[in-house]
């Protein structure tokens, strides 16, 4: 995302934007260059690493109940615009859902394995979100979508 279209972002959502540079108390390296909101997102955000570079992939899956049962695996992905995110269900911790926190965008809860969910990202932007009855335990993920790479 351009530094111009990040500021433009920044200002339309009131949110701040900067660029990290080493690593922040959330734990986020720095060659990751994300708006604050968002760095304080992935800082409490179970089974957070790193971010999963998948742009050129036209698809990427995205489990719901991965690892323990409470995470999204990956936590955190990159991607192009024009790339559809599939949210599959493992079957494993509880009912969970995909919510959303500045979109439009939102599922019902699940616990059955392999139900499904499909979204296709057309804009650039960091798009956050939870699991409704399992957020105060950090099952949090994003998209983040970037264009040309960055």
């Amino acid at each position: 995302m351009s530094n111009m279209h990040r500021s433009m972002h920044a200002m339309m959502h009131g949110e701040a934007s900067r660029q990290t540079g080493g690593t922040t108390d959330d734990g986020v390296s720095d060659d990751v260059d994300l708006e604050a909101q968002t760095e304080q997102w992935l800082g409490r955000t179970a089974g957070f690493e790193t971010i999963d570079d998948r742009t050129g992939e036209s698809e990427v899956v995205v489990e719901v109940g991965g690892g323990s049962g409470l995470t999204y695996a990956p936590a955190a992905v990159r991607v192009d615009p024009g790339t559809t995110i599939r949210w599959v269900w493992t079957g494993r911790g509880g009912l969970h859902d995909v919510a959303f926190v500045s979109a439009e965008i939102s599922t019902s809860l699940h616990g059955e394995q392999g139900a499904e969910y499909t979204y296709t990202f057309a804009e650039p932007g960091e798009y956050r979100y939870e699991c409704t009855p399992h957020a105060p335990v950090g099952m949090r993920g994003v998209v983040i979508v970037e264009e040309n790479g960055r």
